[in-house]
């Protein structure tokens, strides 16, 4: 029962609007704006059905953060999902090939933040 009590104390903690805010390093040259930050952490964009896009350069600060918002999202109990573009994209044309699109879509919509890594998408060479 203990256990219980701690984790839901623990649940309570982060479903402040500023969590997010929190757990971010500003540190200089990350060039992250605090103000939009600490908004995001109040998941209104999910309410209002915005879409979010984190552009950047290349290292895993944009996974990072994308991570952070569904963290923070699945603390205010909305049902969140990570994938990676390549694998959304087979699992599409396999749909696609299999006459199964409506099950696909089932699956990818079932979810109230779905959040789509482009990483390793192109080679890092190119």
């Amino acid at each position: 029962m203990l256990y219980k009590s701690i984790i839901s104390h623990q649940r309570k903690r982060e479903k402040t609007p500023y969590y997010l805010a929190f757990t971010i390093n500003y540190t200089y040259g990350r060039w992250l704006n605090r103000r939009l930050i600490k908004k995001l952490g109040t998941c209104e964009y999910i309410e209002r059905n915005l879409n979010v896009l984190i552009t950047g350069t290349a290292s895993g600060r944009r996974a990072y953060l994308a991570c952070a918002l569904g963290t923070v999202a699945w603390c205010h109990d909305y049902p969140t999902s990570f994938i990676h573009l390549s694998d959304y994209l087979i699992d599409i044309a396999l749909a696609r090939q299999e006459n199964t699109c409506h099950k696909i879509l089932k699956k990818y919509t079932n979810t109230k933040l779905l959040i789509i890594d482009e990483r390793l998408l192109v080679s890092q060479n190119e």
